[in-house]
């Protein structure tokens, strides 16, 4: 059911301010009572000199909850780290070329490999980022996004206990990365992020059963691209938040299912914080923008993806697509053009043409398989996240690794399907499983299954150079 919120609730910040808030759901008025805990924070801010921001619980079928508490109050949960020094110690120095593996062998390592006529692609590992540490216990990286010239990463605590941190690195100079700000959050994974108009957006699992819900929306104030300490936090549906995507004043944010509610999708204004959608669903797992007249979310068992038009947030569509069959497995999905490519876990990379010539269509143009490694269960060759790179997919394919893809979908006319060509497997070490990649050409960042984070640049390059 989808919900929206057509008049925004009135915010107490005083105790002589009524705890029932009007609120305008649909066509029908509502009274929703406001928590006296909440009550109590709002006085706590307002002794404080600072201007309380509560959002009311809205009552529509268990949807959004959204009280909103400033990070100050509880310092200690986030630490964060702005001195280029100390953080040096995390970045070691690589300066190496990777080879291409076309085959399983050995002797198939290319260290280019000719992906159009006179043009050659090839990879060098400048450095490799040691995972943050919390509570003696190595984090993993689960995310990252590129802004700004900087790049920013997120880290969860593999198991049953949360804990996790925030890197930010100044990219400007792809041959010199340097990591420039750090954060560490107690009791809190951070699954996903996205930066926008100064802020960071972290989608969480928390264990603070004081926020309600374990998935959080952590908000945190940058200042020239580095973290600061002052955070809000918003509580959304379900156990964790599995997916962001900021477009046109509005945040899009999927949740997946657990907790006391399924999750889904919600949606709120970017400035205010305040809910305006919830379309309740099971297994969100993640959201892209594909232009600006289609928002996609990808959910699992089975694997589909609902289309929405984000002006009226109301949904166009809902169609099926390979793969995403693991209870609990990851998805991402990359929007350009027309096309979206799209991590489907056990179904590879699913390639869709959600519009063509102005009309919202949702197909499924094409495919590039999980890859078969003798040796390796398919459980753990599953394609965890892809991401777009000029004309190139890079996919992340668990214990498989990094695996390339040559796409014509940027010169493909609408009406027929992109031509996806191999290219072959990026040499990292043995044993490397691939977590999550992030590209903003020419970076390329690598997550490793077992912590840490490989810092790469994508180069091409004619064939007849020396």
């Amino acid at each position: 059911m989808i919900c929206l919120l057509t008049r925004h609730p009135r915010i107490p910040t005083t105790q002589s301010d009524a705890t029932n808030v009007p609120v305008t759901l649909g066509h029908a008025p509502l009274f929703v009572l406001v928590d006296r805990h909440l009550m109590h924070i709002a006085r706590l801010l307002t002794l404080g000199g600072t201007s309380a921001l509560l959002v009311a619980t809205l009552g529509c079928a268990n949807d959004v909850a959204a009280p909103l508490n400033r990070g100050q109050i509880e310092q200690h949960r986030l630490i964060v780290i702005n001195d280029v020094q100390a953080l040096a110690a995390r970045l070691l120095e690589r300066r190496r070329d990777l080879p291409l593996h076309t085959g399983e062998s050995a002797s198939s390592a290319r260290m280019s490999a000719s992906v159009a006529p006179n043009v050659q692609l090839s990879f060098r590992e400048h450095a490799e980022a040691l995972p943050p540490v919390v509570d003696t216990r190595s984090l993993q990286a689960t995310h990252a996004v590129f802004a700004d010239g900087m790049a920013y990463v997120a880290y969860a605590l593999a198991g049953e206990d949360a804990g996790g941190a925030v890197d930010v690195f100044d990219v400007r100079n792809a041959a010199s990365p340097r990591l420039v700000s750090h954060g560490t959050f107690l009791r809190t994974d951070i699954h996903t992020l996205a930066v926008s108009n100064g802020r960071l957006y972290l989608g969480t699992g928390s264990q603070d059963q004081e926020q309600g819900e374990n998935a959080v929306l952590e908000v945190i104030t940058l200042k020239a691209g580095l973290l600061t300490s002052e955070s809000l936090r918003v509580p959304l549906p379900s156990q964790v938040v599995t997916g962001i995507a900021v477009t046109s004043g509005r945040l899009w944010l999927t949740t997946g299912t657990g907790s006391k509610r399924e999750g889904g999708v919600t949606v709120l204004d970017e400035a205010s914080l305040r809910p305006l959608m919830f379309d309740e669903f099971s297994d969100a797992r993640a959201v892209a923008p594909n232009g600006s007249t289609v928002m996609a979310v990808v959910r699992g068992t089975p694997g589909r993806v609902r289309l929405y038009d984000p002006s009226s947030m109301t949904l166009l569509r809902e169609f099926e697509v390979d793969g995403l069959s693991m209870a609990g497995g990851k998805a991402s999905i990359a929007s350009r053009a027309t096309w979206s490519f799209v991590g489907a876990a056990d179904g590879g990379v699913q390639v869709l043409q959600l519009r063509q010539n102005g009309r919202v269509t949702g197909t499924v143009a094409g495919s590039v398989a999980r890859p078969a490694q003798s040796g390796l269960p398919s459980e753990y060759a599953v394609t965890n996240a892809v991401a777009h790179a000029g004309d190139f997919l890079i996919a992340a394919n668990g214990g498989a690794g990094v695996w390339v893809t040559h796409t014509t979908d940027q010169t493909t006319a609408q009406t027929n399907r992109p031509q996806l060509t191999p290219v072959g497997r990026l040499g990292l070490p043995d044993g490397f499983s691939a977590n999550f990649v992030a590209t903003n050409y020419p970076m390329l960042f690598v997550a490793a299954g077992n912590g840490g984070l490989r810092l790469i640049e994508m180069r091409t390059f004619s064939s007849s150079a020396p």
